[in-house]
């Protein structure tokens, strides 16, 4: 992964969107991708590599447990990146809903709008969270969380697939 520079952001953006590009040829480069999305990078580097990680889709389905650890760090920027990453790769794969779910519990409610979001948009493989976002829908003290959460429930609802 010595293609990606971890000190220089415009870099490690072009190889990102380089990587992307590749598509699934550039899933032998998660590994370096999970590193530089670690906490000791920047937070350019880090959304850079997560993004990365996002555009792969089910290809990096293996880095789900990666992502979920980095939402335990301080930055809402990179709790973000993971949310949509996380949506991506569970889009394609239907298997991070639960990782989704409870990021609906997470202290900031920009975090959680983002994952109100990529929930809504995965249909009815997002099923499952729905109790979740009723519960969110009547108990949040965020009036816009509690609508986006009632919109959600009704688009999973009505969702065909």
């Amino acid at each position: 992964m010595s293609v990606i520079a971890k000190n220089n952001p415009v870099l490690t953006e072009a190889s990102r969107k380089s990587l992307a590009e590749i598509g699934a040829a550039s899933k032998k480069a998660v590994a370096g991708l999970v590193d530089l999305a670690g906490a000791k990078n920047p937070s350019e580097v880090r959304i850079a590599a997560i993004n990365a990680l996002a555009e792969m889709g089910s290809e990096a389905n293996e880095t789900i447990p990666d992502l979920i650890m980095i939402l335990n760090d301080n930055d809402d920027d990179v709790h973000v990146a993971v949310v949509k990453a996380l949506g991506k790769i569970g889009r394609a794969s239907d298997s991070s809903v639960s990782d989704l779910v409870k990021l609906l519990k997470n202290k900031s409610d920009y975090v959680k709008m983002r994952a109100i979001a990529e929930l809504s948009e995965m249909g009815k493989a997002a099923s499952p969270a729905v109790s979740s976002l009723q519960q969110l829908a009547r108990d949040s003290g965020d009036k816009e969380v509690r609508d986006e959460a009632k919109k959600a429930v009704e688009k999973i609802s009505k969702a065909k697939r």
